[in-house]
């Protein structure tokens, strides 16, 4: 094997992994935008392969798998494509207007949805709710005559949004065919990209994928272009799988690099023993933090898959995995609002950056983190200033924290830690919402954290949430890059029903099933992932969307051949009980939504034993003395709340021997980040080079208590 690399794109930061052909891994952590040099993760690839020994050219690289949020920023950023919008004579506002979803139910102010389109075309014709044409399309002179003078306007962006298309798409394609002669570059169909009923949700998701997939395929041919064609680019999506970039939507990679996180830790908590238990993740970054909780690390743990959920005010139908983002990063922005501490949701992002980058950027966590000694000076690389070749300023963030202290009547370092601990809570009632919330029992549950400043907050994220065990793979700094490494290669076909639940439709659903297997079997082949051309070198998962008659929200329940109508009322009761405290007896038959097939191709390699061989080669775990003196560790000055300044000991985290148990409090140094051992918890290094933080004095009770 050849050189592999695994690429986390994030908004502050870009993690890199390479793979080197004996199998150990090498890492580099670069930020997103460096002005005057292209792409960051092409360049750190060049650097990578040039320090090679021998040096290895782009051009022989044998994969590349990137997650990315290039999508996802210019959607927020509104810097998508114009569009031109076709949808059904009556309907030009729709969109626009949406649901009564509204974020704030009781404001008197709403803010005002947005609306992609810039230009909107009434078309006669219509289907009814079964697919059938109720009235014919008309695409007449006056329409070819718009089209013309929006084409030579220079828009080149069309969406066709009409009625029932998931039902029949006869009047999109048609539509579509009349825009591809005027010379519309993207044509996007509303039946393209879901196959689920109301226009709604299905336009506006068509829209968005007009709006950002011509930014994401430029971006994404940018990158195939300097890897050159013959190398395979792998894009993870939001649902946990790699796809081939020309097989990709881009609504389809809004959560791609935290759903590569989610793969990587759900891969560190089964190599660690925990697969038994509640794992909760927890992906502090410098712009966002990720958090995600599933009831065991097993192979379902992967297929929670959402179809819906809402970006910048708009409901998006995309297959995501339940991964829940807030707005509380390393970078995240410290400021006055009135006389209270505010922390978030603006972040600093990669360019100025925190104080202490040297670039005029504001306080942040990270700089709090940086004056209470929780990160170390010269642990830092050069890399500031004008020239980038400058030390951390830790004189600006004295100065401006003794400025935002005088203004609050406080000590700096009680700002500091106020600021912290403002972020602790914020992310700890995320987790609560994709827990506790929703009905997850995390009691002897293990924290996986991961990121680059997960491991400054864990102990004390742990503690408010009432866990007594965190877990801190080797390559938790870089984890989203690690879980590009752990993923598969899916493919996901789906199927609109909307039928009553009965035994004949239960007894149609296996030549469907197989039709829709062998269809995602050949995509995976024509991929060139490895897949042969037997059924079983694949694995392939089956569930169904069901609800209630009078209900709208769907829940996912696996489905086999053998299940009958019972089982599966059932399993559906139980399914509901569980997730929203309750459950009817229907009078009706439960609406078969959805028929969902998902084939994965196989493992390529695996991941997770190329990070603990490297583990293994980069440490001293394997010396003599099991139990070696920590004494002589230098100690440096940090922050402890309530005792002040004190003295701890500094660790390197290569340098720590396998089940050396260390006390708090402790910093625990490596490449790409820093852990905070607070007082009361202890640190062991396991087989296979994690990091195991444990509570000395484990929590009793429920960790609802903690909220």
């Amino acid at each position: 094997m050849g050189w592999c690399f695994w690429v986390d794109r994030g908004g502050t930061f870009t993690d890199l992994i390479g793979r080197d052909p004996e199998g150990q891994l090498h890492v580099r952590k670069v930020l997103s935008e460096q002005p005057g040099v292209g792409d960051p993760a092409v360049s750190a690839m060049e650097a990578m392969l040039a320090s090679a020994s021998p040096p290895v050219d782009l051009g022989e690289v044998v994969e590349v798998r990137l997650g990315t949020t290039v999508a996802t920023n210019a959607l927020l950023e509104g810097r998508g494509a114009p569009l031109l919008l076709l949808t059904n004579a009556g309907l030009r506002d729709q969109l626009w207007i949406g649901d009564q979803h509204r974020d704030d139910l009781f404001a008197l102010q709403q803010p005002q949805r947005p609306f992609l389109a810039q230009t909107v075309l009434e078309l006669a014709g219509r289907l009814d709710a079964l697919g059938e044409e109720v009235e014919p399309l008309v695409l007449d002179q006056s329409l070819l005559r718009r089209l013309e003078e929006l084409r030579r306007s220079g828009l080149d962006v069309a969406v066709v949004a009409l009625l029932h298309a998931q039902r029949n798409p006869v009047h999109e394609q048609r539509c579509a065919a009349l825009l591809r002669e005027f010379g519309f570059r993207t044509v996007v169909c509303s039946h393209q990209v879901s196959v689920m009923p109301r226009l709604v949700p299905r336009g506006q998701t068509a829209l968005v994928e007009g709006a950002v997939h011509p930014v994401l395929d430029g971006y994404l041919q940018q990158v195939q272009g300097a890897l050159g064609a013959a190398t395979p680019l792998r894009v993870m999506s939001s649902s946990g799988a790699l796809q081939a970039p020309d097989k990709l939507l881009a609504k389809d990679t809004i959560l791609s690099g935290p759903a590569a996180g989610m793969v990587g830790a759900i891969a560190a908590a089964r190599m660690a023993g925990f697969d038994g238990l509640p794992v909760l993740g927890f992906d502090m970054g410098g712009t966002s933090t990720d958090v995600f909780c599933v009831a065991s690390a097993d192979a379902q743990a992967l297929r929670q898959v959402k179809e819906q959920t809402e970006i910048a005010g708009l409901q998006l139908l995309a297959p995501r995995l339940p991964i829940e983002t807030v707005a509380a990063g390393g970078g995240s922005v410290l400021e006055l609002q009135g006389q209270r501490l505010r922390v978030g949701p603006r972040s600093a992002g990669a360019q100025p950056g925190p104080a202490f980058y040297r670039a005029g950027g504001p306080l942040t966590i990270t700089d709090a983190n940086l004056l209470l000694g929780r990160l170390q000076v010269d642990r830092f690389p050069a890399v500031f200033g004008p020239s980038g070749d400058l030390p951390p300023d830790v004189e600006v963030v004295r100065h401006r924290f003794a400025e935002l202290a005088a203004s609050l009547g406080q000590t700096p370092e009680r700002v500091a830690s106020g600021a912290l601990q403002l972020a602790v809570e914020t992310m700890a009632a995320a987790i609560r919402r994709v827990s506790l919330h929703r009905g997850e029992d995390i009691r002897g549950g293990v924290l996986v954290a991961y990121g680059g400043a997960g491991g400054q907050h864990a102990c004390r994220l742990a503690a408010e949430l009432g866990l007594n065990t965190v877990l801190l793979h080797p390559m938790a700094g870089v984890l989203s890059a690690f879980g590009m490494g752990q993923a598969r290669q899916r493919c996901r076909r789906q199927m609109h029903l909307g039928a009553a639940l009965s035994p004949d439709l239960l007894a149609a659903l296996p030549d469907q099933v197989e039709r829709l297997t062998r269809e995602a079997q050949e995509t995976l082949r024509r991929q060139g992932d490895g897949t042969d051309s037997k059924a079983e070198a694949s694995e392939v998962w089956v569930s169904l969307a069901l609800r209630y008659p009078s209900a709208e929200q769907t829940l996912v329940l696996s489905w086999c051949a053998d299940q009958s109508v019972d089982a599966l009322i059932s399993a559906f009761q139980a399914s509901h009980q569980q997730r929203y405290g309750y459950c009817i007896d229907a009078d009706q038959a439960l609406i078969v939504e959805q028929l969902n097939v998902e084939v994965t191709a196989p493992q390529q390699f695996d991941a997770n034993a190329a990070a603990t061989a490297t583990a293994t080669a980069t440490a001293t775990a394997e010396r003599a003395d099991p139990t070696p003196e920590v004494e002589t560790s230098p100690q440096v000055s940090m922050h402890l709340g309530s005792t002040g300044w004190t003295q701890v000991l500094l660790l390197d985290r290569s340098a720590l021997a396998q089940h050396q148990r260390i006390a708090g409090p402790a910093l625990i140094a490596e490449a790409t980040g820093c852990t905070v051992l607070e007082v009361g918890w202890q640190a062991r290094l396991a087989e296979g080079g994690s990091l195991v933080l444990e509570r000395r004095q484990p929590a009793v009770g429920s960790p609802a208590l903690a909220q």
